[in-house]
């Protein structure tokens, strides 16, 4: 049926340019690193190491390994569709069905190295902090309080991630989609940001008490101020837009692709009044770019069914994918 070839061929799109957008994520990450690498061997990789270096280490080069397991995994081999015959479409199921579904524990791993990363620039801070203001119950302080942060992201994230169970609502035999309840989705939502956005404001406030009280002066800490205003206020701007864009996201954009994109493939329809009332809690489904990023939300889906009411599986392709007439 053309809604059901239209979901197949929309699907094969998204993985086309999803390898694209891997492969210049990639290239990106690479590049900005040897814009400063010929400095970073000689001021970096021959001095004697320490903790603060093996942080900058982690955070200059985590994202790099990052990108490179996402481009890796996510390079489906997805012929160009343009060109292929409707006979073919499922050619493309089979394809979509013999990648290994291992969604979920990359998801895991990479929300993981996501959290690491963010606790490590953290530590970098916490380390500038304590360097100007040369107190210890302010750096014990803060890293109790960046160790209770961090374990609560830590926890936030797995339980989210372990949460997700994977379906197949597109394309038969792929589970590129995933369901987690609603009323725990709306708890991690907001849970996600609240302990690392107070733990950042409590950093760029010490920084700018810092920089209020040296202000005008010449001194030798004045380059590690500098540096320390500079990555505090940029890492607390950035948090803060990113926390911004992901509630508004969340809150409205994710609503309106869904209904945009079922309409579009035409291959779906809401559960009506009567069945949503006697379901008391639904899970929300998410449909996503192909594997591992399943924690990059591209959209919400409701409750959804074929429109045709047949199931829709690759043991009854010439069913429901009959030959075309010429």
């Amino acid at each position: 049926m053309a809604a059901e070839i239209n979901a197949i061929i929309s699907y094969a799109a998204i993985t086309r340019s999803t390898k694209t957008c891997f492969v210049a994520g990639f290239c990106l990450s690479f590049y900005d690193i040897f814009q400063t690498f010929p400095e970073e061997v000689e001021y970096y990789w021959n001095a004697r190491w320490n903790v603060p270096r093996a942080f900058y280490f982690l955070t200059r080069y985590s994202p790099v390994v990052i990108e490179l397991m996402e481009m890796l995994i996510g390079f489906v081999p997805v012929p160009d569709t343009d060109i292929i015959p409707p006979l073919d479409h499922r050619a493309l199921i089979r394809i979509f069905a013999s990648i290994p579904d291992v969604s979920l524990p990359i998801t895991l791993l990479l929300a993981i190295l996501d959290c690491i990363f963010l606790i490590i620039v953290s530590a970098i801070l916490i380390i500038c902090i304590h360097a100007l203001y040369a107190d210890r119950r302010i750096l014990w302080g803060l890293i109790l309080l960046l160790f209770m942060v961090g374990t609560c992201i830590f926890v936030l994230s797995i339980l989210g991630v372990s949460s997700l169970q994977m379906r197949d609502e597109l394309v038969p035999g792929v589970r590129f989609c995933a369901s987690i309840s609603s009323k725990l989705l709306d708890k991690l939502n907001w849970t996600c940001w609240i302990p690392l956005l107070s733990f950042d404001t409590v950093l760029a406030l010490l920084a700018a008490m810092v920089a209020w009280r040296h202000r005008g002066s010449h001194q030798e800490h004045s380059a590690l101020l500098k540096t320390l205003l500079k990555g505090s206020f940029a890492y607390f701007l950035a948090i803060v837009g990113v926390a911004i864009i992901t509630v508004v996201i969340e809150r409205v954009a994710l609503s309106d692709c869904c209904y945009n994109f079922v309409a579009k493939i035409n291959s779906f329809e809401r559960f009506t009044e009567e069945e949503e009332e006697e379901e008391e809690e639904e899970d929300a489904v998410y449909c996503m770019r192909p594997a591992p990023w399943l924690a990059r939300r591209v959209m919400t889906i409701t409750p959804l069914s074929w429109a045709n009411g047949e199931e829709f599986t690759v043991n009854n392709l010439e069913k429901i994918l009959p030959i075309p007439p010429d």
